[in-house]
């Protein structure tokens, strides 16, 4: 018997579900020192990608061609990722551009001599 719903459904959901949770266990009760060590142990596993990089062959031409030379196929993932990427991009430039606009309105506030809070 599985012992979550995300086991039934997909095994890395449930992975990222007790290691998240075991990491949050950690920062909120162990100690400083301990929390750095686990993480630096992480970081130490990014260094997998490095040599995955050097051990498997690459075709560097085509990822240069497909680096600067978009590639569309239209489907469903595909739009979805387009979507996502959109959405998220969207949301940030908004964030900046109220950030801005509030800026230049203290500033221009500031310079007439009006107080916000008046």
């Amino acid at each position: 018997m599985p012992v979550c719903t995300y086991c039934t459904r997909d095994r890395k959901s449930c992975g990222r579900l007790v290691a998240g949770a075991l990491l949050i266990a950690l920062v909120v009760s162990g100690s400083f020192e301990l929390t750095a060590r686990v993480l630096k142990i992480f970081c130490l596993a990014l260094l997998a990608y490095v040599v995955v990089l050097f051990s498997i062959s690459v075709p560097w031409g085509s990822v240069l061609i497909h680096t600067i030379v978009p590639h569309f196929v239209f489907s469903k993932g595909y739009l979805r990722s387009w979507w996502a990427l959109l959405g998220t991009t969207i949301r940030r430039i908004c964030s900046f551009g109220r950030a801005c606009t509030a800026s230049k309105t203290c500033e221009k506030r500031r310079l007439a001599g009006k107080s916000r809070w008046r």
